[in-house]
Formats: C-alpha cells, structure tokens, sequence
C-alpha cells in the first residue's frame, strides 16, 4: 500500500493499550460471574448471574476510585483525564446495569417488561395509598 506524500497514517480508533485493558476487564467480568456461579450452582441462571455482575460491579467502582490516588502517589500531577480510570468506572456502570436487569428477572419471574413490578396484573395503576390524594 503506498502513501501519497504529504498524507499522514491513521491513527487506530483504540490504542493497544486500551484494548488490552478492555480486554481485561471483560476476562474480570466472566471470571466473576462464573465464580458465582461455581459457589451457587442455581437451577435459576438469573441468580447466580446477578450476584456476580454484582459483585464485579463493585470491585470496579473501587478500582476506578483508587485509580487516581495511587497515580497521584506515584507522580507527581494528576492529569485531568486517565483513561484507564474511565473505562474502569463505564464498565462499572455497565456491569451495575446489568446487575440490576438480572435482579428484576428474578423478581418478576422471567418476565422482560418490569411493568409487572408496579402495575397490578388486569387492573390499572395503583391508587394513591397515603395523602391527600388518598383514594379507595
């Protein structure tokens, strides 16, 4: 493949760097939840998948936030923006999603819509239980 003179190379969309570490994070997140999944063999596959996305999810809430302390006591600045620290704190956030999603599975039985959840089955929303708004 020639280049025109005067053109510069493309620079890849994702550094190496941050592929590895995304690549990291995911092994952290299967490594999680099949751990739960060893210590709670469930008939349900909802159950033990949201104790593990759980605990993941917390494990990397507090890496990202000990990220930037321990890159502080080994330099001297803080830069603004460490991007190892936001992919660390999105995957956080995703995994906690997920979490959430697994654990209203197993609440609502199975079901996708999580309506069921605050909306009585047949009938229509909740009345008002306490205030002034109180009906019956």
């Amino acid at each position: 493949m020639t280049m025109k003179s005067g053109t510069k190379p493309r620079k890849p969309l994702v550094s190496r760097d941050r592929l590895r570490a995304h690549l990291a994070l995911a092994a952290g997140t299967i490594a999680g939840c099949e751990l739960a999944f060893i210590y709670d063999p469930s008939a349900v596959f909802a159950e033990p998948l949201s104790v593990g996305l759980g605990y993941v999810s917390l494990v990397y809430l507090v890496a990202s936030l000990l990220i930037g302390p321990l890159y502080l006591a080994r330099q001297r600045r803080n830069p603004v923006n460490l991007y190892l620290r936001r992919d660390v704190g999105i995957w956080a956030g995703v995994t906690a999603l997920l979490h959430v999603f697994f654990s209203f599975q197993i609440y609502a039985q199975g079901q996708l819509l999580v309506t069921s959840l605050f909306l009585p089955t047949g009938r229509g929303p909740l009345p008002a239980a306490v205030g002034p708004l109180r009906l019956e």
